[in-house]
């Protein structure tokens, strides 16, 4: 019988991981090279952006296990974590913990798509919480700033450079597409 071991660790700080967000996630340094590390497994690239899980990995953030964890590689070095949130009641509890370590958010309540999103900025790390009302999908995001500005025009120069279709979008159009393709993306 093969059994899988599942790591379990709380969030802020461990011993031996980055002593604080500021640092990395958990035990990976923000900025590290994705050749460095071991156990990531590719789920999907665009442009010069790679999205990973490590599957056998399992966080603890204030007693709230997660385990729907992607990380994103802006030029195969570590900048995002996306989190899918199971539950209205795990949201909550993870917003009223990060709003008591990190302090109030920034709220930005968007009707295209009925959504409300949640930011706040630490050190050089931006943590963002998105709840889209209608599908009742949520997800909790911590970003790198250094790498994530780069990523994102990274993202927006290769939707530039593809093919313009045979009756392409106005500029307005095609802004508004690449919006909502990034918050698609989170």
């Amino acid at each position: 019988l093969l059994m899988s071991v599942v790591l379990a660790v709380s969030l802020w700080p461990q011993p031996g991981a980055a002593q604080d967000l500021k640092d990395g996630f958990f035990d990976i340094p923000w900025g590290v090279y994705l050749n460095e590390l071991e156990g990531f497994e590719p789920l999907s690239r665009d442009a010069e952006i790679g999205y990973y899980v490590k599957p056998d990995r399992v966080y603890r953030i204030n007693e709230i296990e997660v385990t729907n964890v992607v990380y994103g590689f802006y030029a195969d070095r570590f900048f995002a974590v996306y989190i899918e949130v199971e539950g209205i009641d795990v949201f909550g509890q993870l917003k009223k913990y990060i709003t008591q370590k990190y302090g109030t958010p920034a709220i930005q309540m968007e009707t295209r798509p009925q959504q409300t999103v949640y930011t706040w900025n630490y050190q050089q790390v931006k943590i963002k919480m998105k709840h889209r009302e209608l599908e009742g999908g949520m997800k909790l995001g911590f970003y790198y700033k250094p790498l994530t500005g780069r990523a994102n025009r990274a993202r927006a120069d290769a939707y530039e450079a593809e093919p313009k279709a045979r009756f392409p979008l106005s500029d307005q159009k095609r802004r508004e597409a690449v919006e909502h393709y990034n918050l698609l993306n989170f």
